[in-house]
């Protein structure tokens, strides 16, 4: 029983091994104390830092949207501008080029009198380029309301062959080599 509590006393720590032992304690404590608040500190000063920056960034896409939707009224404006330009232009040059080609349709047809055999050539293709006219100025107005949302467009069958013949026509009147 005497060993028994002399290795008993060996295994206890005095009281200087306890107040060592906390004291070390209390030192690692402190350290870890000071690493947390140094962590907090750069915790706190990245998490200003990516504030600021997402204020910026913010700030710079609010201005680009604002830029963005600036632009977009101005094309707006020269979109309604050119649709505009394009209907007048159209119906200016549709008004006279309805007597053209009305007159020279009756010039054709030999109303005002028989086309000596020199005119009828060139009268022929003064018809036909005024026609053709008249088809671009109407294609004009046509591309006019589409744009201003005024067209109505409906699906129909057509002849492809004859899409093709009328273009390969067209095309040989502008270029006769073809």
């Amino acid at each position: 029983m005497l060993i028994a509590r002399t290795e008993r006393r060996a295994l206890e720590p005095s009281q200087a091994e306890l107040f060592e032992v906390a004291a070390r304690m209390e030192q690692q404590i402190e350290r870890r104390t000071r690493e947390l608040e140094e962590k907090r500190s750069e915790l706190e000063a990245v998490t200003s830092n990516l504030d600021q920056i997402v204020r910026q960034r913010t700030r710079a896409l609010a201005e680009s949207e604002a830029q963005l939707l600036r632009k977009n009224a101005e094309l707006e404006r020269q979109s309604q501008l050119k649709a505009e330009f394009i209907s007048i232009v159209a119906h200016e040059l549709r008004t006279p080029l309805v007597s053209i080609v009305g007159y020279l349709d009756l010039l054709v047809e030999g109303k005002f009198g028989p086309l000596e055999d020199a005119q009828e050539r060139p009268v022929a293709s003064l018809k036909r380029n005024a026609h053709r006219l008249k088809r671009l100025v109407d294609e004009m107005l046509d591309f006019s309301r589409l744009e201003a949302g005024r067209a109505r467009l409906t699906r129909t069958a057509i002849n492809l062959a004859e899409v093709a013949s009328a273009h390969a026509r067209a095309v040989a009147a502008i270029w006769p080599a073809w």
